[in-house]
């Protein structure tokens, strides 16, 4: 009996430790280099068919805005590492003006 109620009360604790996690995936505001990550994702096809952007050549916007996407989602990871959860403030506005420099640049 003692190991039947060792083993639900260790999956009850497995279970609530699993909700913790979810409930606080989805309670994280979303940073501005995710959100430039995926309109990037979504303006790329468009930006290559129409041709408008600052960068006219194709084969460079080949190679160039997948290579943006993939900078910036891992960006916000080591910005959020090096100043650390507490400094939510600065990690957003860092990751606000380099990503309003990059759309300017790019567009």
């Amino acid at each position: 009996m003692k190991t039947i109620e060792s083993a639900s009360m260790y999956l009850l604790e497995d279970i609530i430790l699993f909700s913790k996690q979810v409930k606080n995936l989805f309670t994280i505001n979303l940073p501005p280099f995710i959100l430039l990550g995926l309109l990037f994702i979504i303006i790329f096809p468009y930006i290559f068919i129409t041709g408008e952007g600052s960068i006219q050549n194709p084969w460079l916007q080949l190679l160039a805005y997948p290579a943006l996407v993939t900078n910036i989602l891992p960006s916000h990871m080591v910005l959020q590492k090096y100043l650390g959860i507490r400094k939510i403030f600065i990690t957003w506005v860092i990751e606000l003006f380099v990503s309003v420099l990059i759309i300017y640049l790019v567009l």
